[in-house]
C-alpha cells in the first residue's frame, strides 16, 4: 500500500514536470502592435458644403488717371496709395474625388476696405501749375468667384494639412470717390473738390492657398487657411466736372490680398475605417 502511494506521487510529479516543459515549448500568444495615431486614409469621396469668414490685408499697385477728352495736362511726379483691410464672407460646394484630391467652387463678398491715395504733380507751363497735390478717398468692395483644387496631405491626430490653387473672376467696385486738390499759384489758388461716379470692373482672379483641416466629427471639419488672392484692377465712374469738361476716371491697379480665413466643411460621406491592427509573428523555440 505504501509502495502504491509512493508510485502515485512520483507519477503526478513527473506529469507536472512534463506539462511544464511542454508549456515552455509553446509560443506566446500573438501581441498586437500599438496603433499609432497616424491616419493617411483621409476622406472618402463625396460632396461637401462649406462656409468661410475672414479678413484680408489688401495691397494695391500704382493708380492712373484717364482724362476725357484729350491727355491729362497735369504732370504727376509721385503717388502714394493705401488700401485698408477688408472683411469677407463666402459659401461654396465641392467634391472629394478620392482621399487626396478635392475640388470646389466658392463665391464671396468682400467689403469695408477704405482707399486713400494722393498724387504729387509738378510744374506745367501749359496751365500755370507749379506744384500741387490731389487727395483721393473711396470705398472698395468685391465679389469673387473661384474654382479651386486642393491636395490633402494625409491626416495626423485628426489634422489634415492641404495646399491648393484657384482661378475665376473678381468684380471690383469703387464707390464714394472724392478728389480734394490743392495747387499753387493758379488763380484763384487754394483747394478744389470733385466727386466721381460709382464704377465696377470685372477681371480675371487667381489664388494660392494652404491650410489645415481638423476633424470635429467624421463629417464636420474646421478649416483654418491662408490665401494669396489677386483681383486685378478697379475703375471709378466718370468725375462730375465743376466747370465743364474734361472728365476723369481713376483706376487702381494690381489689387491683391493676403487672406486669413476660418470655415467649416460638411462632408456627405463617412470616414474610412482605420486599418486592422498588425500582429507579431508567432515565436517558435527550437531546442
Amino acid at each position: 500500500m505504501h509502495s502504491l502511494k509512493t508510485l502515485a506521487i512520483a507519477g503526478a510529479t513527473t506529469l507536472s514536470l512534463a506539462s511544464a516543459g511542454f508549456a515552455g515549448d509553446l509560443p506566446p500568444p500573438p501581441l498586437a502592435l500599438p496603433v499609432m495615431p497616424v491616419q493617411v486614409f483621409g476622406n472618402d469621396s463625396g460632396f461637401y458644403l462649406r462656409g468661410d469668414v475672414g479678413v484680408g490685408a489688401n495691397i494695391a499697385g500704382k493708380h492712373s488717371i484717364a482724362t476725357t477728352p484729350g491727355p491729362n495736362a497735369i504732370g504727376v511726379t509721385g503717388y502714394n496709395d493705401d488700401l485698408g483691410a477688408s472683411g469677407f464672407v463666402g459659401i461654396g460646394a465641392g467634391y472629394a474625388i478620392n482621399n487626396w484630391f478635392r475640388v470646389d467652387g466658392t463665391l464671396e463678398y468682400r467689403g469695408g476696405s477704405k482707399l486713400s491715395s494722393v498724387d504729387y504733380y509738378g510744374p506745367n507751363a501749359a496751365n500755370g501749375f507749379t506744384t500741387g497735390k490731389d487727395f483721393y478717398s473711396a470705398n472698395v468692395s468685391s465679389i469673387v468667384g473661384l474654382a479651386n483644387a486642393y491636395v490633402d496631405l494625409g491626416t495626423w491626430y485628426c489634422i489634415t494639412p492641404y495646399i491648393g490653387a484657384g482661378a475665376g473672376f473678381a468684380n471690383n467696385t469703387i464707390s464714394g470717390f472724392t478728389d480734394i486738390g490743392y495747387s499753387v499759384p493758379v488763380p484763384p489758388g487754394g483747394t478744389s473738390g470733385v466727386y466721381f461716379g460709382k464704377g465696377s470692373t470685372t477681371n480675371f482672379a487667381w489664388a494660392l492657398m494652404a491650410g489645415l483641416g481638423y476633424d470635429v466629427t467624421s463629417n464636420l471639419k474646421l478649416d483654418l487657411g491662408y490665401r494669396y488672392l489677386n483681383m486685378g484692377k478697379a475703375t471709378t465712374g466718370s468725375s462730375v466736372p465743376q466747370f465743364g469738361p474734361p472728365t476723369y476716371k481713376y483706376t487702381q491697379k494690381d489689387l491683391a490680398s493676403h487672406d486669413f480665413r476660418i470655415g467649416m466643411r460638411w462632408v456627405f460621406a463617412d470616414k474610412s475605417a482605420p486599418p486592422p491592427p498588425s500582429y507579431t509573428a508567432p515565436l517558435v523555440r527550437k531546442y
